[in-house]
């Protein structure tokens, strides 16, 4: 395992690089290291803008080449438009480096938690704190159209037709999507990073422990039904007085099947 100091020389190294790249506009720091890093295990997370009339292809493959020249176990390119690309780099001491690289046109501003750390002509931030103002006036920033009511009567639905047939393995994923419902809706409310949102136990307390309890102890009928009664009363609660969504109360005799 790395250490803060192994993560911090990595990081400087990695700017270095970038500085002395007439491709690269500039590096916008993004998640947990914007205010220190949650912990030892916090990843690297990046946006690296290209500069205008650059190809972001070109700068990506000039990434790849170099975090391949470090002692990694892997470099994952994922590719989400013709110009927008993420590397998954993972070394072999457990850092990870998630480093999107996108025109600078197309900076956005998906959470306050960014920062510049490298700007060659002031027009990162100049974006970036443009992107910033429109992410903070959206009326709810962290915005998913879906109908949780529905949707949790729905899987409930399908759980409780898979225990009548004795299909334990897809009425355990319909369980567990219960389970994810339940937690986008409480980490909503509570008015968390909802995109990409990891620190599942800094969500109340209570939230927690109740959550942990919704596995089901043996695999059986009366086991699972019992976890989908648990996660049934936990939604039920995150939807109560929801800053987002509205309960449907017309599904609620619905969700005891």
């Amino acid at each position: 395992m790395y250490s803060a100091e192994t993560r911090d020389r990595h990081l400087t190294q990695f700017i270095q690089e970038l500085q002395n790249n007439v491709n690269v506009e500039g590096v916008v720091q993004l998640g947990s290291g914007v205010n220190g890093y949650q912990d030892i295990y916090s990843d690297i997370d990046l946006m690296v803008a290209s500069s205008l009339h650059v190809s972001s292809t070109d700068v990506k493959e000039e990434l790849a080449t170099y975090f391949s020249t470090l002692d990694h176990i892997i470099v994952k390119e994922k590719k989400f438009s013709s110009d927008i690309f993420l590397l998954i780099v993972i070394l072999k001491n457990g850092l990870e480096f998630n480093v999107s690289i996108v025109p600078l046109e197309k900076l956005t501003v998906r959470s306050p938690l960014w920062r510049v750390i490298l700007d060659k002509d002031d027009r990162v931030l100049a974006k970036m704190t443009k992107e910033d103002e429109l992410f903070q006036n959206q009326e709810t920033p962290y915005r998913f159209h879906i109908d949780p009511s529905f949707e949790f009567f729905y899987l409930s639905h399908a759980l409780e037709k898979e225990l009548k047939r004795n299909n334990f393995i897809y009425a355990l994923n319909m369980l567990e999507e219960l389970r994810s419902l339940t937690l986008l809706v409480q980490t909503l409310k509570e008015e968390k990073k909802a995109h990409q949102f990891k620190a599942y136990h800094t969500l109340q307390s209570l939230f927690v422990q109740s959550y942990l309890d919704t596995f089901p102890h043996t695999i059986d009928i009366t086991s699972i039904r019992a976890s989908r009664e648990k996660i049934q009363i936990l939604f039920l609660q995150s939807m109560q007085d929801h800053p987002q969504f509205l309960k449907d109360d017309t599904l609620l005799y619905s969700f005891t099947l």
